[in-house]
């Protein structure tokens, strides 16, 4: 099992809680069981949210994902499957688009193509400086912003949870440390959560978490402990950095980007020029997907 971001993986085991448990889910008592929340009749534990780009203990490190699986032409040409800019691929277009045997530059498909006949909502020549890494502090930029809202769909052993995360920040000082005050409320099938969750303003490890979640009307506290791996890691000391792996074209409730992929953890973070944190996290590990995607930010 991979690192999961820490609300993805909550996320994760909000949806195995609550999805098919009907009306008659049951609680325990945290008093009686302090490693649990709320649980439900299967068992399952539903412990409240962390910070998005945070991780869990359930986890191992992942390898590099592979940058361009599409197929799609380097800028010589060289890949057979696709057309250069001088058309000597038979059958395909060159660049004034006179062969209408493939779409041209006009995105007659439906999807915008650029002159090398590649398709911007796949990996593209913009790829070509893949491997630059940016900071984590790069690509959330929480001076810029108060409050955003995410939608997130996890699938896990087969079931589906669609969650809003709704995150307003804050600035405090824990201990001496600056840190980024975040509240975030999770709302599901028959759940809310509420965590607060301080975060370093220089490495975003984690230095203190609180949280509550209810369930069936029934409302649970817990002390909260600070993940021991992930990008929050509590005690880190440097910055996360994340690795650029290509270019993507996307649409989410915010509205359609033509972002930057960069890689992390198993995680892709999809950024936007004018846009101070990621329209698009996404997660393939193991049993488990998740996409999250930008609905609003202040």
């Amino acid at each position: 099992m991979r690192y999961l971001p820490a609300a993805l993986a909550l996320l994760v085991v909000l949806a195995a809680c609550t999805t098919g448990t009907g009306s008659d889910t049951k609680t325990t008592d945290p008093s009686t069981d302090p490693g649990s929340n709320a649980m439900d009749d299967s068992g399952q534990s539903a412990p409240a949210a962390d910070n998005a780009m945070g991780g869990t203990e359930d986890g191992g490190a992942m390898t590099d994902a592979n940058a361009d699986q599409g197929g799609t032409v380097d800028d010589s040409g060289s890949d057979s499957s696709m057309m250069d800019d001088a058309g000597s691929n038979e059958g395909t277009t060159d660049a004034t688009g006179e062969d209408d045997s493939l779409p041209d530059d006009t995105g007659s498909d439906g999807q915008t193509m650029d002159d090398t006949g590649s398709d911007s909502s796949t990996m593209d020549d913009s790829a070509s400086s893949a491997g630059e890494t940016v900071a984590m502090t790069d690509v959330y930029r929480y001076g810029s912003i108060s409050s955003f809202m995410y939608r997130s769909t996890t699938t896990s052993q087969g079931q589906t949870q669609t969650s809003d995360l709704s995150y307003a920040l804050s600035t405090d000082t824990v201990d001496g440390k600056a840190a980024w005050k975040q509240v975030i409320d999770v709302s599901g099938s028959g759940y809310t959560s509420t965590t607060n969750l301080w975060v370093d303003k220089s490495t975003y490890s984690c230095l203190k978490m609180t949280s509550s979640t209810e369930v069936m009307g029934q409302t649970y506290e817990n002390a909260g402990e600070c993940p021991k791996e992930g990008a929050n890691a509590a005690g880190r000391t440097d910055t996360p950095t994340m690795t650029l792996i290509g270019s993507e074209m996307v649409t989410v409730p915010l509205g359609t980007f033509q972002t930057k992929v960069y890689e992390l953890d198993a995680v892709k973070y999809y950024m936007a020029d004018g846009v101070p944190i990621p329209v698009r996290v996404t997660l393939t590990s193991d049993d488990v997907t998740s996409v999250t995607e930008l609905v609003s930010y202040t």
